[in-house]
């Protein structure tokens, strides 16, 4: 009889841990936007704000039926494939520009900061800042060769081009393991970053995304990560130079990476797992599970990180290898919300597990039901809560609410 009052107890307190923001069919994207979250519903469009009573909510905007690619409010119209128009001109993208699964589902472009946005153009990145326009020459993305013999070869993208905008006048851009520096009106310049190799997680491909972190005093800071060689450059946006700022190199396999503000500290996160030998690879495959470690970085007074990190946390993330038609991959099967003191995981049964730098076994916080996360590493910050999309076994999806943990 106590077992089950405790039992009850304990499914009520991780019941009432998250909230559901919102519910429907065809949940599509979850983005980041100026005050808030954007939700993508099929074509409607809605922007989640932190109030003091929770996530408040805008009115829905409906998307056109003829537009392809916009921002948050469907301002952005692409058309006839690879042509978009913006302010009654057109130009020129890439065919396709982006990728998607549903293509009747409009995507989001994302905004770098206000007015200013960018679009893969055929020619690199298209530049959009108020009325300037122009088109910035990125690295070319990877291309594979896929199949096993005549008739069965497709070609694979393995790196897509990416940009992140510094200041209203600098952007970075990049692909693979090649990055560049843009200054407005100026030819861009290679950053000295050349780790070496294709990105890999035991042989298989994976990539680190970049991020553009806020500083504090050092300002904005471009962090590259390599996956493979467990090197991580720092690049300041103040400087003109293209030699980064602080080199770290970290032993193991790179996963991800994040910033993490509280109490007035910024934290830089790492989330890596240790140097992979056949026996652990054994292993791996066969428990389904990647041991990993979270790693703090504080960023210190004058904009640089400590040497090695002031916390670690360990925990094992659900993980499933697949090989198909000689083409590998690799892919996190949980969500993943990263701390300065905690790693919170939600498997695909529905148990959020919390691994603290206590080292202490995992414990369960939360019960979100059978699903999979929209994108692992996708959860954004609100207010004190994280935000992030679960997709349900019986097609009811739920964008989510789950309280920010970093004791």
């Amino acid at each position: 009889m106590i077992r089950a009052v405790l039992a009850g107890l304990l499914l009520c307190t991780c019941a009432a841990a998250q909230t559901t923001l919102r519910e429907g069919r065809g949940l599509a994207a979850l983005w980041a936007v100026d005050g808030g979250v954007a939700v993508q519903f099929g074509r409607s469009v809605q922007r989640l704000r932190a109030s003091s009573e929770g996530a408040a909510a805008e009115a829905a905007v409906e998307v056109e039926a003829g537009v392809q690619l916009f921002d948050w409010d469907g301002r952005l119209v692409q058309i006839r494939g690879a042509l978009a128009r913006v302010a009654d001109e057109e130009f020129d993208l890439l065919a396709p520009p982006v990728s998607w699964s549903v293509p009747v589902v409009p995507l989001r472009v994302r905004l770098l900061q206000g007015e200013s946005l960018t679009l893969p153009h055929r020619d690199g990145v298209l530049w959009i800042n108020a009325d300037k326009r122009e088109v910035v020459p990125s690295a070319p993305v990877t291309v594979e060769e896929a199949g096993y013999g005549f008739g069965d070869t497709h070609q694979v993208t393995r790196a897509h081009a990416w940009a992140l905008r510094s200041s209203p006048e600098l952007l970075f851009v990049g692909a693979g393991s090649t990055a560049l520096r843009v200054q407005r009106g100026a030819p861009a310049t290679t950053l000295h970053w050349t780790p070496g190799g294709a990105d890999h997680l035991g042989g298989f491909p994976w990539s680190v995304p970049p991020l553009l972190a806020d500083f504090g005093s050092a300002g904005p800071t471009l962090v590259l990560a390599d996956a493979a060689s467990g090197l991580i450059g720092c690049f300041r946006g103040s400087d003109s130079g293209v030699e980064p700022a602080q080199v770290l190199r970290l032993e193991g396999g790179l996963i991800a990476t994040a910033l993490f503000q509280h109490a007035g500290v910024r934290h830089v996160l790492v989330l890596r797992t240790r140097k992979l030998g056949l026996v652990d690879q054994l292993d791996i495959l066969k428990s389904g599970r990647l041991p990993v470690e979270l790693m703090d970085f504080p960023v210190q007074d004058d904009g640089s990180l400590p040497r090695s990190p002031r916390g670690r946390v360990s925990a094992s993330l659900p993980i499933a290898f697949s090989i198909n038609n000689d083409l590998r991959a690799v892919s996190v099967n949980a969500a993943v919300f990263m701390t300065a003191q905690t790693l919170l995981v939600a498997e695909s049964d529905g148990r959020v597990l919390r691994y603290s730098i206590e080292r202490g076994p995992p414990q369960e916080i939360a019960a979100l039901g059978p699903g999979r996360a929209l994108d692992p590493f996708g959860a954004i910050r609100l207010g004190t809560e994280w935000v992030f999309g679960w997709l349900g076994e019986n097609g009811q999806d739920r964008v989510l609410s789950l309280k920010l943990s970093d004791k």
